[in-house]
């Protein structure tokens, strides 16, 4: 269950909505232009997650891609969303807060259901006229020491 917030995520740098069938589905929109240059400064364009609770349907690109990478049959993917489903159900119902990482969260008030979406967001490069970055890791950014200096000690030494 732990990784289908990851295929959420991951599916909307891709696509502009993802359903979780019988939770609702993630849409991307932009974000009205009148909106951005209110100052009038120029800026990229924005985007902006937002859930609907009424589209509901399996489309399967969710249980396609939890079955791609678990190589288990779309029946057995599709079991455990619902199964995720059923946890984010109950995590609201019992007035929690239902955090989807890298997405959003998912509560009620008032008998009213709303969404929060995460602050920080996957970005899809070609929203920004790029064809596409890469990122580093955080292993990448760490230093390999430095082990010239042992050599020209060992070499002083000799």
């Amino acid at each position: 269950m732990q990784n289908i917030p990851f295929h959420i995520a991951f599916l909307l740098t891709q696509h502009a909505c993802v359903i979780v069938p019988g939770l609702g589905a993630f849409v991307v929109s932009p974000v009205d232009k009148g909106e951005r240059n209110r100052w009038g400064i120029l800026s990229p364009p924005e985007f902006i997650l937002k859930f609907d609770p009424g589209i509901k349907h399996n489309d399967g690109l969710l249980a396609n891609s939890i079955s791609n990478e678990k190589k288990c049959p779309v029946s057995e993917a599709n079991q455990l969303i619902e199964k995720y489903v059923n946890f984010l159900f109950t995590t609201i119902n019992e007035g929690g807060k239902a955090k989807i990482p890298w997405v959003g969260c998912l509560f009620k008030d008032d008998n009213e259901s709303f969404f929060q979406p995460e602050r920080t967001l996957s970005c899809n490069a070609s929203n920004y006229g790029l064809s596409g970055f890469s990122m580093p890791s955080v292993n990448d950014l760490h230093q390999q020491p430095d082990t010239s200096v042992k050599k020209k000690k060992k070499k002083n030494q000799n």
